[in-house]
């Protein structure tokens, strides 16, 4: 069978189909349904009657023989769109014909088959014997739990079942015992995997009693919301499995088969005589056909011939082998890695008569192997070990009975410095001048690893104390603080060096790690470019901030973090026309500051999980009290620039949103003005997206940080916020008033909306209202407390 090279858009099948048709007078034409039967030409086919298939399916068109080469262009067209196979026509069993098959579904709703017969013959079907053929293709459809639910009328010529026979009985009743467990395991394949593509071939009982050999093609459909079903596609393959058994004796089906493997392969007698070689073998092994199994591999082998040798003597035991060997072909400078199998061939009785050595050269595959482990295992800039590989060596060192190790942590001070104001070509620059400097000075065994952005640790194993362990660092810090000349020029390059190593109470590899962090931070904090050893009493203030950090985690979980509202009112009346979300952690008997923990969530990656805790609780208040707020309430929530920087951060929020219902733009994003540069960029991309997807955005802290006249240029604002450092002094501090008024009247040439934050008395809402401003939110009107008990107050 020739497939030939399949089309690659449905558009481009269509022509080939159309072409085909036009050039080829002969040729006759069919539509075919997903079952294969053939069915009247759309009304989009215009094509004379005389050029018309007749005939159930295309098996009937062509020799018992070539039934198989039919079923495999089918299958072709299915999983690749086209196919053109090559058969001998029932009308004509000396010629050839070239039979070609086209998925045109979803340009014409059908699939098509095109038959080209020989010159001078008909390869059509009368029509007054199409009713004496014998069906070859029929099918059924089935319920999840493999009930036939409808039948196919074809079905009965060849199975002997009428529909109303089958319909409501379990298909499984009418398989051959010995096939069930393989109908079983390609049933739930099926329901797995969904889709097209489960063939299985088994015996399938007839109503004579018989049993007829069929090929069942299963396509799930069972998520159609119309008609869930399985759709079960069956091919009478009688004549075929009659066929294999004829050609199993004689080995042609092998020989066949053989040819177009991908792999090498040999049969090759008990005595060493070879049988047979495919041509794929010699493509392989270099060397031509000869008589006996030695000579064809032994010149090639070489080192490895022995244990080949061996591996085919145990096979002629019956003991089946795999190998990997080295075949050095004449004229190749490069040895070719080959994968063998060694299977026996046996007798009825047990006797090994022979057997089939199939080689693969994975040469190719053994090359990838390697380039995926060392991208596994080492960082691509500095050819370091990363983090993964240099823990894993680590923690194997630790798992050695009796040696003392050490490690040494090193951070390259102002990296970030660099990488900003010289470019990231010169921060890469840079790391791999370091990490070729750590390597200059550890010892041999020492492995040096990339283990972050501008940290690299060296696993230092089998030393044999303290001094040993300081030493090693000395040398580390001493390296690292020469001048680095860079592609920009000369730099001097600095690092933080810490080093702890094995003691008793060292608990594994993260614990070793966390002690030369804590020293590599105290030699950061006294800025002299030396080492610093770890000692316990670095321990104890790192131990303060991983308690609060687990405690946050913790917190994080159990819920224990609550959402309180403030309402922010109109200043003139007190009218609430919305409310801010702020997060609350009582923790123990003592609150924490919603400062400390937010930057603590920062540091430590949770602050998403936070964010997205608070945005959820905020829109199902909002949702669950909108009738009382009033629908025109607005939510504000406060989202981290840290967040904002992160990807998907506007799907997150909007679908947070929108999975409960409340209006977009019911909601505000109330953000402050934290971060520059590259930071800067990417928080004022996110933001207008939000704004783009209908939320408001406001500006907190208006008037103080470091929010740019670009941000407030490039920024779609409705909102502004005047931080309460300014309310606290505006009554008694005329300046801090000129500076409030002055605010309130940009917002409103910048066509935004002010808000005055920390209103506490009633002398500070009476000057505000006289200043200009509309709206406020402090202690006098309320405090931040749940959106229930606001709702409840007059």
């Amino acid at each position: 069978m020739d497939t030939g090279e399949p089309l690659s858009k449905p558009a481009a099948y269509r022509a080939a189909f159309e072409a085909l048709v036009e050039q080829q007078p002969s040729a006759l034409v069919s539509a075919v349904s997903q079952e294969g039967i053939f069915l009247p030409l759309p009304a989009g086919v215009q094509i004379d009657r005389t050029r018309v298939l007749h005939a159930r399916s295309a098996l009937d068109l062509v020799v018992a023989e070539d039934r198989q080469v039919v079923i495999d262009g089918w299958f072709r067209v299915r999983e690749a769109g086209g196919a053109r196979i090559v058969v001998h026509l029932a009308s004509a069993p000396e010629e050839t014909a070239q039979m070609h098959f086209f998925d045109l579904q979803s340009e014409l709703g059908a699939f098509f088959v095109v038959l080209i017969p020989p010159a001078g013959v008909d390869g059509n079907v009368r029509p007054d014997q199409a009713e004496g053929l014998t069906s070859r293709v029929t099918w059924t459809k089935k319920s999840d739990n493999a009930l036939f639910v409808e039948i196919d009328p074809g079905l009965e010529k060849i199975l002997g079942w009428a529909p109303a026979d089958l319909v409501g009985e379990r298909a499984l009743n009418y398989i051959h015992p010995d096939d069930e467990e393989l109908a079983i395991d390609n049933w739930m394949t099926m329901l797995a995997a969904g889709g097209d593509g489960q063939r299985v071939r088994l015996r399938h009982l007839h109503k004579n009693g018989d049993y007829v050999w069929v090929e069942i093609a299963n396509r799930n459909l069972l998520d159609d919301p119309d008609d869930p079903h399985v759709i079960a596609q069956m091919i009478d393959i009688s004549d075929e499995m009659q066929m294999y058994e004829a050609l199993r004796e004689r080995e042609q089906l092998l020989h066949r088969l053989a040819e177009a493997l991908p792999s090498g392969l040999l049969h090759v007698r008990a005595d060493g005589e070879v049988v047979y070689t495919n041509e794929r073998l010699h493509e392989i092994v270099g060397v031509p056909r000869v008589a006996r199994f030695e000579d064809q591999v032994r010149t090639v082998a070489r080192d490895d011939w022995p244990r080949l040798e061996v591996a085919f003597a145990r096979a002629m035991e019956g003991i089946d082998a795999d190998l990997e060997v080295q075949l050095r072909l004449p004229g190749v400078a490069d040895a070719r890695l080959c994968h063998l199998s060694i299977r026996s061939l046996t007798e009825a009785d047990g006797t090994v008569t022979a057997a089939i050595v199939s080689v693969s050269d994975v040469t190719e595959a053994a090359l990838l192997r390697e380039e995926l482990r060392e991208r596994a295992m080492f960082d691509s800039l500095t050819r370091c070990h990363n983090r993964a590989a240099a823990m894993q060596i680590l923690e194997e060192s630790l798992a050695t009975p009796g040696d003392r190790l050490a490690v040494v942590f090193i951070d390259l001070d102002r990296f970030k410095a660099i990488n900003d104001e010289l470019g990231h070509a010169a921060g890469d620059e840079l790391l791999v001048v370091a990490a070729d400097r750590l390597r200059s000075v550890v010892r041999g065994d020492d492995v040096v690893g990339r283990i972050g952005g501008d940290e690299f640790l060296v696993v230092c194993p089998k030393v044999s104390g303290a001094e040993e362990a300081i030493d090693i660092a000395e040398r580390v810090a001493a390296v690292m603080r020469r001048e680095v000349e860079l592609h920009v020029g000369q730099i001097d390059m600095r690092a933080s060096v810490g080093v702890a190593w094995t003691t008793s109470d060292v608990v594994n590899a993260d614990d070793l790690v966390a002690r030369a962090d804590a020293a590599m931070y105290e030699s950061k904090r006294r800025g002299v470019g030396r080492p610093v050893a770890f000692a316990p009493a670095l321990r104890r203030s790192d131990s303060i901030k991983l308690d609060d950090e687990r405690a946050l985690h913790h917190a994080l979980e159990r819920g224990d973090l609550v959402v309180h509202f403030q309402p922010i009112v109109r200043l003139d009346s007190g009218a609430p026309i919305g409310f801010e979300s702020l997060v609350r952690w009582s923790r123990g008997s003592y609150g924490v500051a919603a400062s400390e923990f937010i930057e603590m969530a920062e540091e430590t990656g949770l602050i998403h999980e936070l964010g997205t805790r608070v945005r959820t609780e905020l829109v199902r208040n909002a949702t669950e009290f909108r009738q009382r707020a009033g629908d025109a309430a607005l939510w504000f929530a406060n989202v981290s620039t840290q967040e904002l920087q992160m990807p998907g951060i506007v799907d997150s929020v909007t679908e947070t949103i929108d999975a409960l219902g409340l209006p977009r733009e019911s909601f505000v994003v109330e953000f402050r003005c934290n971060v520059e540069g590259e930071a800067l960029d990417v928080v004022t991309r996110s933001l207008c997206d939000l704004a783009e997807a209908g939320l408001g955005l406001a500006l907190d802290d208006f008037g103080t940080g470091a929010a740019s006249p670009d941000l407030l240029r490039a920024v779609p604002l409705s909102w502004v916020k005047l931080a309460s450092s300014f309310t606290t002094d505006v009554v008694d501090d005329p300046a801090t008033a000129r500076i409030v008024e002055s605010l309130l009247g940009l917002s409103a040439q910048l066509a935004v909306t002010s808000i005055v934050k920390g209103v506490e008395t009633e002398a500070q809402r009476s000057l505000l209202v006289d200043l200009g401003a509309d709206l406020g939110q402090g202690h006098l009107f309320a405090a931040a407390a749940p959106l229930s008990t606001l709702l409840r107050m007059p």
